[in-house]
């Protein structure tokens, strides 16, 4: 069965549909963003609070009034440019490097920050293969220790300078996961099998962890496209015109995308560039019609780099079969039940 709002069928697990075709993800999204579109006033509500929240962050007189963490992708950019020049802050920028980073993203990214004249620390995240390694073998994906790498050191060195708020690209309101994308009872189970592995790099300890979602618990995290108009494809064509850039659609900073939405299809029959035209949908920003189309091309795509990718983790095509396999016993294990209850939680907490 397919939503018929949305293009997502009944392969996403724990999903269900009401007595009119449509999915509880997008009966969930209705319930909370999906204010954006429907009332005006909530649009002013948001904007309101984010200036109150900006405000403050400039009245602590830090040496700087936020750190701003991007790779050099869209979303990140253009908050790093309303941040500096609608709000007029003092940002820090953070990029964690994971390894993954497009040399383009890199080079687009110095260019905005050059012109932006704002201070920016890179930190190296040093060699991950064998995490990767790890977290691909374990759980058939790994995204969620780039979301974790990226997280924990991006508040790292926030607490490191003082600044009160980090503000960030990610949105609530925008963003999708996999199924299991957020759920923290994953990384702790990948992490127990792997503590050879990972004993060398303290940030993966447990009391890491919990520590990293207690920082974002506190709501110290601005997830600034929830707050004002967001207009991601006008957006992609503002940066390139006022920077003189190329960049190269959503996730173009990261060479990993197209291996990580391979193994999703593998994993679940789809990938997250589905669940982004099915989010961009309940935004109203693409139709169905063209959302099929759009999803049918990102669905059929295989990764041009697959041979490098697959030295890269040492692995085989076969080996890479085995690995979504056994990831499946682990989802039998956690159920979809708890990731699906965090998640609501997640796109539930709103700041306004």
């Amino acid at each position: 069965m397919q939503c018929k709002r949305c293009i997502l069928d009944d392969r996403y697990p724990a999903i269900k549909f009401n007595e009119d075709g449509i999915c509880s993800e997008c009966l969930n999204f209705d319930r909370t963003w999906g204010k954006h579109a429907k009332d005006p006033d909530f649009l002013k509500q948001a904007t309101n609070k984010l200036e109150s929240i900006l405000y403050a962050a400039k009245e602590a007189g830090g040496e700087y009034d936020c750190t701003v963490n991007t790779c050099g992708g869209i979303d990140s950019l253009y908050v790093l440019y309303l941040i500096k020049t609608r709000y007029k802050m003092n940002p820090l920028v953070i990029t964690v490097d994971n390894g993954f980073i497009n040399p383009r993203a890199k080079e687009n990214l110095k260019k905005v920050v050059g012109r932006l004249g704002v201070k920016h620390v890179y930190y190296n995240a040093g060699d991950l293969k064998p995490l990767y390694r790890q977290f691909l073998m374990t759980t058939g994906i790994f995204c969620h220790l780039c979301f974790y790498l990226i997280a924990f050191h991006s508040v790292r060195i926030a607490l490191e300078n003082g600044t009160p708020l980090l503000v960030t690209g990610m949105s609530k309101r925008f963003d999708v996961f996999l199924p299991y994308g957020i759920e923290p009872f994953r990384l702790m189970h990948v992490m127990n099998a792997g503590k050879d592995t990972f004993s060398e790099y303290p940030w993966l300890k447990k009391r890491a962890l919990i520590s990293l979602f207690k920082y974002l618990l506190k709501s110290r995290v601005v997830y600034l496209p929830d707050y004002v108009s967001w207009d991601k494809r006008g957006n992609e064509s503002f940066l390139e015109k006022e920077f003189d850039i190329t960049l190269g659609g959503e996730h173009y900073d990261c060479y990993m995308h197209d291996f990580a939405a391979y193994l999703s299809r593998k994993k679940y029959g789809f990938s997250g560039d589905t669940l982004n035209c099915c989010q961009m949908i309940r935004n109203g920003e693409l139709d169905r019609e063209e959302a099929v189309k759009l999803a049918a091309i990102e669905e059929s795509k295989t990764p041009e780099n697959m041979e490098q990718i697959l030295d890269y983790f040492k692995l085989g095509e076969r080996e890479i079969d085995d690995c979504i396999e056994r990831s499946r016993i682990l989802d039998s294990r956690l159920t979809p039940r708890a990731g699906q209850f965090l998640r609501k939680i997640y796109f539930r907490s709103q700041l306004f």
